[in-house]
């Protein structure tokens, strides 16, 4: 389990840098692919990934709110990029993808939330919620 733990952190680490580097980046030109608001969507899915990435790693750690230190992570780490952005020449500061970002990371940190829930429930030992104690009977 510990591998798992380190590989989380590693993994958290590269998302980060990756994001980092493509936001100081010059704008790529992207050919059309098919849908709009690409730069919508590669926001969403780098974020959610981000927080999923650093929520399973301090979910490994002794914090007592991993999942809420993970989105306020990911939020800051969100408001920084943008800043960082504003200092750039050939990028600009817009609040719509600090809103957009932060959108992301509260939904997956909300999902992650749920499936921990989830998975905790089902996997521990005796537990007698309705999806453990449903038995069928014979005339079923």
């Amino acid at each position: 389990m510990t591998m798992f733990k380190n590989v989380y952190g590693i993994c958290t680490a590269g998302a980060a840098f990756s994001i980092a580097m493509l936001s100081v980046l010059p704008p790529l030109q992207i050919v059309s692919i098919g849908f709009a608001n690409w730069g919508t969507w590669a926001h969403v899915s780098a974020y959610v990934m981000l927080c999923f990435l650093s929520g399973m790693w301090l979910l490994g750690r002794t914090v007592r709110y991993p999942l809420a230190y993970a989105a306020l992570f990911c939020v800051a780490f969100g408001i920084m990029i943008e800043c960082v952005q504003s200092l750039v020449p050939y990028r600009h500061f817009e609040a719509v993808d600090i809103l957009i970002n932060c959108s992301a990371v509260l939904v997956a940190a909300a999902v992650l939330h749920c499936v921990i829930r989830l998975v905790r429930t089902v996997s521990e030992p005796g537990n007698k919620s309705a999806a453990h104690s449903y038995r069928p009977t014979a005339d079923q």
